[in-house]
């Protein structure tokens, strides 16, 4: 995974200034004129899923692999194998790197909205839009600054989501946190999904996931996407 923040200053969280307010409100169109780009999923629980795909926001699915733990970092590997979604269905089948398994060897399920998994996926899918936020709602709103960071070498900063502000994560701290860089790349995305021992599924972006042409096919055909 991207190496995590590293203890940010100690800054007072606040209301967004004008230029916060519009690299938040222009962050998701970014990625779609990206079309494609690599994500690190680390969703909280028992078991953990771990999840390397490529997120494609032209035609909103992901691609990529999976990998559940039995506890955090330590915890045995459970299960590892292929997996993709779009707002409506997930796919996947466990399978080893070398492989991949024919079409009638994987599950597809509804994608709903009572599991942190299904969640994540579609708020994955939602961290990509081809209008902009109102910046000035933003500013008006319960979005927040919440303090400067950095990820690995690249300075961020870091911002509360807008929502219902009577809505915090354990601690009163804020259920989304967006973690952007000076041009407004969104190089985090965190959210409190609820349970999880008050841990927060984790999105980072990353250059290193590469998935390969026969994965991706596979599930394309498995989403009944066209070829």
């Amino acid at each position: 995974m991207i190496a995590g923040g590293c203890g940010g200053e100690s800054d007072q969280a606040r209301p967004l200034t004008a230029d916060e307010a519009a690299l938040l409100a222009s962050t998701r169109v970014q990625n779609v004129r990206e079309r494609e780009v690599g994500f690190e999923i680390d969703i909280p629980g028992s078991p953990r899923l771990l999840l390397d795909v490529v997120v494609n926001f032209e035609e909103h699915y992901a691609y990529g692999r999976f990998e559940s733990r039995e506890r955090g970092d330590e915890g045995p590997v459970l299960e590892h194998g292929l997996i993709g979604w779009d707002p409506n269905h997930v796919v996947g089948v466990a399978a080893d790197d070398a492989q991949v398994p024919i079409r009638d060897h994987w599950f597809r399920q509804a994608l709903g909205s009572e599991s942190r998994r299904d969640l994540t996926m579609l708020l994955t899918l939602n961290l990509g839009s081809d209008r902009p936020e109102n910046p000035q709602l933003l500013q008006q709103g319960s979005a927040q600054f919440l303090r400067r960071d950095r990820i690995g070498d690249t300075a961020v900063i870091v911002l509360a989501g807008p929502g219902d502000p009577s809505s915090s994560a354990p601690g009163g701290g804020a259920r989304t946190r967006y973690w952007l860089d000076d041009q407004g790349t969104m190089l985090r995305f965190e959210a409190y999904l609820g349970d999880a021992g008050g841990k927060m599924t984790t999105v980072d972006r990353s250059d290193a996931v590469i998935v390969d042409d026969a994965l991706h096919a596979a599930v394309r055909e498995a989403l009944n996407l066209a070829p």
